[in-house]
Order: structure tokens, then sequence, then C-alpha cells
């Protein structure tokens, strides 16, 4: 039996790397309401992205792409790629990923890996 490969979404790495930036700003252990607010969601909101039960949408992927200094549409591109839908959205999403330039999809993925 293959082990089991533990991969995190998007929105889920997106989260992740919202709390590092805030811990590397400051010198305590940032909370899930700075994080929530960085995103401009409700608390309650983010148990759910951590958890890969949700995916990100628009705007508060938008906000983090922002605070993190990355590429904002392909942050919402690898998003929909993976929760468009219908198979048709998921497909238009990777198609626009595959046009980004190597450089913007691999700084977006070091900043979220």
């Amino acid at each position: 039996m293959a082990p089991k490969i533990d991969t995190l979404t998007t929105t889920q790495r997106l989260v992740k790397a919202v709390y590092k930036r805030l811990e590397s700003e400051g010198d305590k252990k940032p909370t899930r309401y700075q994080v929530a607010k960085v995103m401009g969601v409700p608390y309650g909101t983010l148990y759910p992205y951590e958890a890969g039960e949700t995916q990100a949408d628009y705007f508060p992927a938008l906000r983090a792409a922002l605070f993190l200094g990355i590429d904002p549409d392909s942050v919402i591109a690898m998003i929909k790629s993976e929760s468009g839908k219908k198979e048709e959205d998921r497909k238009v999403a990777n198609e626009h990923l595959q046009h980004k330039p190597t450089k913007v999809i691999e700084a977006v993925n070091l900043i979220l890996c």
C-alpha cells in the first residue's frame, strides 16, 4: 500500500502563509482573529479554510495575496483550478495558469509552501 500523501489546498497554504507573515512581523504567535482580519472574513470562516473544507472566495484570496505581496490573479486561478464547480471552470483556470510566466508561479508557490 502506498503511503498517504498529505496535500494542502491552495486556501490552506494561503492561510498558513498569512500566519507566517504575521508571525515574522511581531513577537507573538498570531491569532485566528488577526488572520481573519487580514483576509476580511469572519473569525468562524477560518476553521473551514484551515481544515480544507472550503476554499477562499475571490476577495479573501485577493486580500491575502496582496498582504503577502504575491500575484493575486495566480492565487485565485489556483483556487479555482481546485474548486471550480464545473469541470470546464477548473479547466479554464488551469489553462490560465499555464499562460502565466513560470517565475510568477514559482514565486507564488515559494510563498505558499
